[in-house]
């Protein structure tokens, strides 16, 4: 799920995608996050996620993804405070 997530933005931005398989791209990925804001098994991943989500909404302005970075925003913030990094 990382590495799907890790090639949206490229995929669109180089127009390697159709509007189908990105929505598919998209759903998965948004289904993938926990209800805390986390993705796969570890902080990385929901960084990872978090970011290419971010680089994909800023060339294409699909708001679909706000929430969930928005979400995995606040897990990064807490798990940085629970932890003390």
């Amino acid at each position: 799920m990382v590495k799907v997530a890790s090639l949206i933005p490229y995929l669109y931005k180089l127009n390697l995608i159709n509007d189908s398989q990105l929505n598919d791209y998209i759903t998965y990925v948004l289904k993938e996050q926990k209800q805390d804001g986390k993705w796969g098994k570890s902080i990385s991943d929901t960084i990872q996620v978090g970011y290419s989500l971010g680089v994909y909404y800023r060339l294409s302005n699909d708001t679909r993804v706000l929430e969930a970075i928005n979400k995995s925003a606040e897990y990064i913030i807490d798990y940085e405070g629970d932890n003390g990094y």
